[in-house]
């Protein structure tokens, strides 16, 4: 975990921005973890369809991006992993829905964004958990973003539950992009209760906006 300030967060709009983080995705899909063959991304630069519909939310450390994920919001394309969690499909009025999938469905589509590519160098990325938490909260603050869905591996699901990050389970684990994930939510209601659960030190931090720089409002 990081509480440092000398971690700063941005959202990565330029051209050479999103090709470095491309690359860290590229170094962890494809050559550490081979869920997708090197040669399908000449370049060193992992990319898809869903680029374009996705804002990248860059950890830094002085100048060296060290970790990021991208944040997709509904377009044409729908979100990258929602057939897999068959949000189309469900039935609000089904009896057997639990709470975390009800409050998913019954949010409008323009205020929900789906977490992906939570990636970092050198097995960093746990290491700033707190970071990729301070950096939804930011981008749903100033983006009218009300809950969040991602498909999480089981580490990770099990270190924001010690952290008590409030993410709550909506189905049953899902096997994808080469590992077990358990499909998630995080309400910024919940993040946000009065009586929640994460440790004040670490909420000091996640809602203190001094090293997050750039602009964040996405039109």
């Amino acid at each position: 975990m990081t509480l440092s300030k000398k971690v700063t967060l941005k959202i990565a709009k330029q051209k050479e921005e999103k090709a470095e983080f491309g690359r860290l995705v590229f170094n962890q899909y494809c050559l550490s973890l081979n869920w997708y063959d090197k040669k399908q991304f000449p370049a060193g630069i992992f990319t898809d369809e869903y680029d374009t519909k996705g804002d990248i939310v860059a950890i830094y450390s002085e100048k060296e991006m060290i970790a990021g994920m991208r944040l997709v919001r509904d377009s044409e394309l729908g979100f990258p992993h929602e057939k897999e969690i068959l949000l189309k499909s469900l039935n609000l009025n089904n009896e057997m829905i639990n709470p975390a999938m009800k409050k998913l469905l019954e949010t409008p589509r323009k205020n929900i964004s789906e977490i992906t590519r939570f990636v970092g160098k050198d097995k960093r990325k746990r290491i700033l958990t707190l970071d990729m938490l301070k950096g939804i909260y930011w981008y749903a603050v100033l983006n009218s973003v009300d809950v969040y869905f991602m498909l999480v591996d089981m580490q990770l699901f099990l270190l924001c539950q010690r952290l008590n990050i409030p993410i709550d389970p909506i189905g049953i684990p899902i096997y994808c992009e080469g590992s077990w994930t358990i499909p998630t939510i995080i309400s910024m209601d919940k993040l946000r209760e009065k009586n929640h659960p994460v440790d004040e030190k670490i909420w000091s931090y996640v809602t203190d906006r001094s090293n997050i720089i750039g602009e964040w409002e996405i039109s």
